[in-house]
């Protein structure tokens, strides 16, 4: 317990330590604790049976032993630890351990664990956060044993929904009015509020970063403020039409002006930029890449400002002609060069590979979609990059003779059978498929579609497969008599009737009626 109460840096005097500890560790506190977490248990086991639809496999005994059997060695160093990164480490860790003691190996009984964590968690938060608050009433004059109650409740806040958040926050604001000479406490609360900005709509966030925006002109030197307000900014960016984010990115750029030693004010401008991109016109996006550009120069050392960069290249360059995204393709094989460690400036690399292969020819878009081939074996754990990979073969295969696009075809089919649980890369193996079976003669056709049909019924609802699977339908529909051609159509019909709001499939409905039509006459 000495480390939570040593979060601000600074020993208390052993006395205040010996009463913290009388409160939360004590007999007295120990039997509070105790009997709060045994009415939360039959709450909860009594609001659990009352409810046909949970699941009644898993031991709630069993879980709630083990967790109150290790709350000093699980639970106490959770709200010791000093950061989010280092909370989530041991959150991840508390919550496998209480997997692995029921032995919750099933989606259903993870998920009661999971929950009934969360129920045990916040009470014993609860019933922490109440003790620290009952030390600050005792002794107002320890700033010290004040800040510890600030950095819980902003511990508290992240975990909350927004509307308890709020409250916590606003206990956040009356603890900074109380110790204005504090920024410490002062810090708490712009942290709070530039996490609760991110969760917000835009009218709640543009009121919370307004209050972030007095603090810094309340402690004007406080450079840690300050950026709690650059990351108020731009979650508010993410909620804006055109020119609220052109106010906001500006008043980013005005920070960064301000401190140009601090990279983090950078990165919160550079993040800022690309989602100004998003909203602004062709001619207007290239100069704020330019911006980019110049930042990724500016902070060399800054690997997440490049990323920033890399992304606004690939957005910047998606609907551009050929030559420019092939320039775009180029500043991103540079940047992976000089930023060889960093995995999402070869994806974004990856992207605008395969957003290049659309443009080519089949002979350079076969040398582009290679590239993404090593740059998938070079990441085989991340699924990501194996989509693109396999974008891009179902791209190539389109503009492919019949034997070289099946080859290619079967290539997306092994993507697919490595990553199963990739809708994203089988959609693009339907997409494959439904591209060969347009140079197919019947007996081939029927096959192909029917690995259309099979992908349909393994990834159910999901609408590229669906219409790959039309698409092979309509093709099939032309090389049948008119008998089979009219079960095809129907099947076709469907999938209109599934998806109501598509053109695309609907197109495909028209085009087997127009099959129909001529075959009839």
């Amino acid at each position: 317990m000495k480390g939570f109460l040593n979060a601000c840096g600074k020993k208390l005097s052993i006395d205040l330590l010996d009463k913290y500890n009388d409160l939360i560790s004590g007999e007295k506190g120990k039997e509070e604790l105790y009997n709060k977490l045994s009415e939360n248990f039959n709450h909860y086991l009594k609001k659990r049976y009352e409810n046909p639809a949970s699941s009644k496999e898993l031991d709630l005994y069993a879980i709630n032993e083990y967790l109150i059997k290790n709350i000093d060695d699980l639970i106490k160093p959770y709200y010791i630890a000093d950061g989010i990164k280092e909370k989530t480490i041991l959150r991840n860790v508390l919550l496998k351990s209480s997997y692995n003691a029921v032995k919750a190996d099933m989606p259903a009984k993870k998920e009661g664990v999971y929950a009934y964590l969360k129920s045990f968690l916040e009470v014993y938060e609860s019933f922490l956060i109440s003790k620290i608050k009952e030390l600050t009433e005792q002794y107002p004059d320890m700033e010290r044993i004040a800040f510890v109650y600030a950095l819980e409740l902003f511990f508290l806040s992240v975990d909350q929904e927004v509307n308890e958040a709020v409250e916590t926050i606003d206990i956040l604001k009356e603890l900074a009015g109380l110790y204005p000479e504090n920024e410490r406490i002062a810090l708490e609360y712009a942290s709070g509020l530039a996490c609760l900005s991110a969760r917000q709509e835009l009218n709640g966030a543009t009121i919370t970063v307004d209050k972030i925006k007095g603090l810094t002109e309340k402690y004007p030197e406080n450079k840690k403020i300050a950026l709690e307000y650059a990351s108020g900014l731009f979650n508010l960016s993410t909620k804006q039409q055109l020119y609220e984010v052109s106010d906001s990115v500006d008043k980013l750029r005005k920070l960064t002006e301000q401190y140009p030693e601090n990279a983090d004010f950078a990165l919160e401008y550079a993040k800022g930029l690309v989602i100004l991109i998003n909203h602004q016109e062709e001619n207007e996006t290239a100069e704020t890449v330019d911006i980019l550009k110049e930042l990724t120069r500016r902070y060399p050392e800054s690997g997440t400002i490049a990323i920033e960069y890399a992304i606004a290249l690939v957005n910047y360059s998606a609907n551009q002609e050929t030559n420019e995204i092939a320039e775009a393709v180029d500043k991103l094989k540079k940047l992976t060069e000089k930023y060889p460690e960093t995995e999402r400036i070869f994806l974004s690399y990856a992207i605008g590979l395969g957003n290049l292969s659309i443009h080519q020819e089949v002979n350079e878009a076969a040398e582009t979609v290679d590239k993404l081939k090593e740059l998938t074996e070079r990441y085989p754990e991340n699924a990501k990059f194996a989509a693109e990979y396999a974008r891009g073969l179902a791209i190539l295969s389109d503009g492919q003779e019949l034997i070289e696009a099946a080859e290619t075809v079967d290539k997306i089919k092994k993507l697919t059978g490595q990553y199963s649980k990739n809708v994203k890369i089988a959609s693009k193996y339907a997409r494959g498929l439904a591209n060969l079976s347009y140079k197919q003669a019947l007996n081939g056709l029927l096959k192909t579609v029917d690995k259309l049909k099979k992908l349909t019924e393994k990834y159910p609802g999901n609408y590229e497969i669906d219409s790959g699977y039309a698409n092979g339908l309509v093709n099939l529909s032309e090389k049948q008599k008119l008998s089979d051609a009219v079960k095809t159509v129907e099947k076709i019909k469907k999938l209109v009737e599934q998806y109501p709001k598509s053109d695309k499939i609907y197109f495909s409905y028209l085009v087997g009626l127009d099959i129909l039509s001529s075959k009839k006459k």
